[in-house]
């Protein structure tokens, strides 16, 4: 069996998420709140897949660990900037980009 990968989250980051799920239009933002709330949650990368019907364990892996990563820094924002990525930019270019998301949001 590979590593677990498991995220907790405060009571404020769960409000904030919920919130970013069920309130906001942009989809990509609302499915990425559900993925870290059902990881959260307990429950295994196949199943969140199912859940939010995408195909790949990796992405689910990677929005948990960049949540849990760089939340501290960027906020619930951090679910946002890689929306951009197909415009080439990097990560540490999306960040100094992060005002400008703040608007979005």
């Amino acid at each position: 069996m590979g590593r677990v990968l498991t995220i907790s989250l405060t009571s404020e980051q769960e409000t904030e998420l919920i919130h970013h799920h069920k309130k906001r239009d942009n989809h990509v933002l609302r499915q990425r709140c559900q993925i870290i709330l059902l990881k959260a949650s307990g429950h295994k990368t196949s199943d969140i897949c199912q859940i939010v019907g995408i195909k790949s364990q990796n992405q689910v892996n990677r929005w948990k660990r960049r949540y849990k990563n760089d939340y501290t820094t960027f906020g619930i924002a951090v679910l946002l900037f890689a929306a951009f990525n197909a415009i080439g930019k990097s990560f540490v270019e999306e960040a100094e980009s992060k005002m400008l998301f703040s608007i979005l949001l």
